[in-house]
């Protein structure tokens, strides 16, 4: 360290092994493996010809400007992963609109909903004599077999696809 001034430093042996330095003796290691030494005024100065010396306004200044450099990195980097984040939801929306429009074309309805409602009552009002159910199960079958017709009958009109 320069100047006439005398300092006691302690270092402390933590039970890991590490050792505390407090932060101005980091600062002075610091200084010091840069050429800077403390002048007799408690000021830096460079002892390396040509360079100019660095106050703790300059080093905090540094700090600041590294500290704001990587906050708009970092700020950069979140908008970039924003963005990513939107398109990648868009791709996967519109990849699942594609996916629905080529294999649910067709929507289905139920058919015969009274018909098999009729059914299902006379069952449940009958339990142990389904004949009794035999008038609706016939209603219920000739309106599948038309309904299955008229479909058939569509498809061989329409053109192949």
């Amino acid at each position: 360290m320069g100047g006439n001034n005398s300092r006691t430093v302690t270092l402390e042996e933590e039970s890991d092994g590490a050792i505390t330095i407090s932060e101005n003796v980091l600062k002075l290691m610091i200084r010091s493996s840069q050429g800077i030494s403390e002048d007799e005024h408690g000021g830096f100065t460079e002892t390396h010809q040509g360079e100019h010396s660095h106050s703790d306004r300059e080093w905090k200044e540094r700090i600041r400007q590294l500290e704001e450099h990587w906050r708009e990195r970092l700020r950069n980097a979140e908008e970039k992963n924003a963005n990513l984040a939107q398109i990648t939801s868009e791709q996967f929306n519109q990849a699942a609109e594609n996916v629905e429009a080529k294999f649910m074309k067709e929507r289905f309805v139920p058919i015969c909903e009274k018909l098999q409602q009729a059914v299902l009552d006379c069952y449940q009002a009958n339990p142990k004599q389904v004949l009794k159910c035999s008038e609706e199960v016939k209603a219920f079958n000739a309106c599948v077999q038309h309904t299955q017709n008229s479909i058939l009958t569509r498809k061989e009109m329409s053109p192949s696809t």
